[in-house]
Protein backbone atom coordinates (compact mmCIF):
# COMPACT_ATOMS: atom_id res chain seq x y z
CA UNK A 1 0.00 0.00 0.00
CA UNK A 2 0.99 3.36 -1.04
CA UNK A 3 2.05 5.50 1.87
CA UNK A 4 2.23 9.57 2.48
CA UNK A 5 5.93 9.48 2.19
CA UNK A 6 6.12 8.19 -0.64
CA UNK A 7 2.87 9.75 -2.32
CA UNK A 8 4.93 13.06 -1.38
CA UNK A 9 8.56 11.46 -2.83
CA UNK A 10 6.76 10.70 -6.43
CA UNK A 11 4.31 14.21 -6.79
CA UNK A 12 7.20 16.02 -5.34
CA UNK A 13 4.91 18.08 -2.50
CA UNK A 14 5.26 17.62 1.14
CA UNK A 15 4.03 14.85 3.33
CA UNK A 16 1.61 17.47 4.65
CA UNK A 17 0.10 18.79 1.49
CA UNK A 18 -0.22 15.14 0.45
CA UNK A 19 -2.26 14.53 3.73
CA UNK A 20 -4.11 18.23 3.08
CA UNK A 21 -5.13 16.72 -0.40
CA UNK A 22 -5.97 13.35 0.25
CA UNK A 23 -8.31 14.55 3.45
CA UNK A 24 -9.61 17.39 1.63
CA UNK A 25 -8.50 19.92 4.51
CA UNK A 26 -8.15 22.66 2.42
CA UNK A 27 -5.37 24.97 1.60
CA UNK A 28 -3.95 23.04 -1.03
CA UNK A 29 -4.62 24.54 -4.64
CA UNK A 30 -7.40 22.33 -7.26
CA UNK A 31 -4.66 21.48 -9.30
CA UNK A 32 -2.27 20.11 -6.65
CA UNK A 33 -5.13 18.36 -5.03
CA UNK A 34 -5.90 17.06 -8.40
CA UNK A 35 -2.76 15.76 -9.36
CA UNK A 36 -2.10 13.72 -5.76
CA UNK A 37 -5.54 12.40 -6.18
CA UNK A 38 -4.55 11.00 -9.19
CA UNK A 39 -1.31 9.45 -8.69
CA UNK A 40 -3.39 7.65 -5.29
CA UNK A 41 -5.63 6.26 -7.42
CA UNK A 42 -3.51 4.96 -10.12
CA UNK A 43 -1.36 2.92 -7.76
CA UNK A 44 -4.52 1.93 -5.70
CA UNK A 45 -5.25 0.55 -8.73
CA UNK A 46 -2.34 -0.74 -10.08
CA UNK A 47 -2.36 -2.43 -6.79
CA UNK A 48 -2.92 -6.52 -6.19
CA UNK A 49 -1.54 -8.00 -3.13
CA UNK A 50 1.60 -9.93 -3.17
CA UNK A 51 1.60 -13.45 -3.26
CA UNK A 52 2.86 -13.27 0.34
CA UNK A 53 -0.22 -11.74 1.58
CA UNK A 54 -2.76 -13.77 -1.17
CA UNK A 55 -1.41 -16.72 0.58
CA UNK A 56 -2.17 -15.51 3.75
CA UNK A 57 -5.60 -14.65 3.26
CA UNK A 58 -8.15 -17.24 3.16
CA UNK A 59 -11.53 -18.67 5.10
CA UNK A 60 -9.28 -19.21 8.19
CA UNK A 61 -7.88 -15.93 8.56
CA UNK A 62 -8.85 -12.73 10.17
CA UNK A 63 -8.09 -9.35 9.00
CA UNK A 64 -7.33 -6.54 11.50
CA UNK A 65 -7.60 -3.21 9.94
CA UNK A 66 -6.28 -0.37 11.66
CA UNK A 67 -4.66 3.32 12.14
CA UNK A 68 -2.08 1.95 14.60
CA UNK A 69 -0.88 -1.54 15.59
CA UNK A 70 -1.57 -1.58 19.51
CA UNK A 71 0.31 -4.44 21.50
CA UNK A 72 -2.42 -5.32 23.36
CA UNK A 73 -5.05 -5.83 20.35
CA UNK A 74 -2.24 -7.74 18.82
CA UNK A 75 -1.43 -10.06 21.98
CA UNK A 76 -5.11 -10.66 22.00
CA UNK A 77 -5.84 -11.55 18.59
CA UNK A 78 -2.38 -13.80 18.88
CA UNK A 79 -4.27 -15.46 21.83
CA UNK A 80 -7.80 -15.85 20.28
CA UNK A 81 -6.43 -16.92 16.80
CA UNK A 82 -4.43 -19.43 18.52
CA UNK A 83 -6.82 -20.92 20.20
CA UNK A 84 -9.56 -21.32 17.40
CA UNK A 85 -6.88 -22.38 14.79
CA UNK A 86 -7.05 -19.21 13.10
CA UNK A 87 -4.66 -16.80 11.54
CA UNK A 88 -4.83 -13.09 11.37
CA UNK A 89 -3.32 -10.44 9.48
CA UNK A 90 -3.28 -7.22 10.39
CA UNK A 91 -3.08 -4.00 7.85
CA UNK A 92 -1.82 -0.39 9.26
CA UNK A 93 -3.40 2.32 7.53
CA UNK A 94 -2.19 6.10 7.81
CA UNK A 95 -5.08 7.54 5.39
CA UNK A 96 -8.78 6.91 3.95
CA UNK A 97 -6.91 5.61 0.67
CA UNK A 98 -5.10 2.65 2.70
CA UNK A 99 -8.21 1.59 4.78
CA UNK A 100 -9.93 1.09 1.35
CA UNK A 101 -7.60 -0.78 -0.38
CA UNK A 102 -7.14 -3.04 2.95
CA UNK A 103 -10.47 -3.69 2.22
CA UNK A 104 -10.79 -4.29 -1.07
CA UNK A 105 -7.65 -6.67 -0.76
CA UNK A 106 -9.76 -8.68 2.20
CA UNK A 107 -12.67 -9.06 -0.07
CA UNK A 108 -10.11 -10.38 -3.13
CA UNK A 109 -8.77 -12.77 -0.48
CA UNK A 110 -11.87 -14.08 0.97
CA UNK A 111 -11.49 -13.36 4.79
CA UNK A 112 -13.36 -15.68 7.18
CA UNK A 113 -14.06 -12.08 9.55
CA UNK A 114 -12.75 -8.35 9.73
CA UNK A 115 -11.72 -6.08 12.84
CA UNK A 116 -12.19 -2.57 12.17
CA UNK A 117 -10.80 0.33 13.30
CA UNK A 118 -9.81 2.47 10.74
CA UNK A 119 -10.26 6.14 12.83
CA UNK A 120 -10.69 8.20 9.75
CA UNK A 121 -13.32 10.99 9.16
CA UNK A 122 -14.59 9.35 6.14
CA UNK A 123 -17.11 6.37 6.57
CA UNK A 124 -16.48 3.47 5.26
CA UNK A 125 -18.75 2.91 2.17
CA UNK A 126 -21.98 0.76 2.85
CA UNK A 127 -21.27 -1.08 -0.45
CA UNK A 128 -17.88 -2.58 0.36
CA UNK A 129 -19.52 -3.21 4.35
CA UNK A 130 -22.60 -4.94 2.46
CA UNK A 131 -20.61 -6.87 0.25
CA UNK A 132 -19.03 -8.62 3.22
CA UNK A 133 -21.77 -9.32 4.88
CA UNK A 134 -23.57 -10.73 2.27
CA UNK A 135 -20.79 -13.05 2.21
CA UNK A 136 -21.62 -14.02 5.59
CA UNK A 137 -18.43 -12.21 6.71
CA UNK A 138 -18.47 -10.68 10.38
CA UNK A 139 -17.32 -7.06 10.04
CA UNK A 140 -16.48 -5.56 13.72
CA UNK A 141 -15.72 -2.29 14.55
CA UNK A 142 -13.77 -1.48 18.02
CA UNK A 143 -13.82 2.00 19.57
CA UNK A 144 -14.83 4.39 17.04
CA UNK A 145 -14.88 3.53 13.31
CA UNK A 146 -17.08 5.13 10.46
CA UNK A 147 -19.43 3.10 9.00
CA UNK A 148 -22.15 4.12 6.35
CA UNK A 149 -24.07 0.79 7.42
CA UNK A 150 -25.05 -0.92 11.01
CA UNK A 151 -22.13 -3.75 12.14
CA UNK A 152 -21.42 -5.01 15.47
CA UNK A 153 -18.92 -3.25 17.69
CA UNK A 154 -17.30 -3.64 20.80
CA UNK A 155 -16.11 -0.28 23.21
CA UNK A 156 -13.67 0.26 25.85
CA UNK A 157 -15.42 1.44 29.04
CA UNK A 158 -12.35 3.42 29.88
CA UNK A 159 -14.49 4.95 32.70
CA UNK A 160 -15.09 2.22 34.38
CA UNK A 161 -11.13 0.78 33.61
CA UNK A 162 -9.80 4.29 35.42
CA UNK A 163 -12.46 3.70 38.56
CA UNK A 164 -11.05 -0.01 38.67
CA UNK A 165 -7.49 1.22 38.79
CA UNK A 166 -8.07 3.94 41.73
CA UNK A 167 -9.96 1.60 43.65
CA UNK A 168 -7.36 -0.90 43.29
CA UNK A 169 -4.95 1.72 44.26
CA UNK A 170 -6.82 3.13 47.29
CA UNK A 171 -7.25 -0.29 48.85
CA UNK A 172 -3.74 -0.35 48.48
CA UNK A 173 -3.06 3.07 50.83
CA UNK A 174 -2.24 5.21 47.67
CA UNK A 175 -4.21 8.83 48.55
CA UNK A 176 -2.59 10.93 45.75
CA UNK A 177 -3.19 9.59 42.41
CA UNK A 178 -2.25 10.77 38.51
CA UNK A 179 -3.43 10.49 35.34
CA UNK A 180 -0.61 10.44 32.55
CA UNK A 181 -2.08 10.31 29.38
CA UNK A 182 -4.36 11.97 26.63
CA UNK A 183 -7.72 13.62 28.14
CA UNK A 184 -10.96 13.78 26.05
CA UNK A 185 -12.38 16.47 24.67
CA UNK A 186 -13.98 17.23 27.94
CA UNK A 187 -13.70 19.93 30.59
CA UNK A 188 -10.34 18.94 32.33
CA UNK A 189 -10.53 19.69 36.09
CA UNK A 190 -8.38 18.97 39.03
CA UNK A 191 -9.60 17.36 42.41
CA UNK A 192 -7.12 17.72 45.05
Amino acid sequence: MTTIRQLAKLTGFSRSTVHRALHNLGWVAPATREKILALAAELRESHSPGMATTALLGQRTIAWISTQMEWDVGKALTEACGHHHVRWLGYQTRVFVQALQALHDCEAGGVAGLLLHHGHADPVPADIIQRFQARGVPVVTYNFTLTACPVDWVGLDVAALGALAVDYLADLGHRRIALLGQLSKGPTFWIP
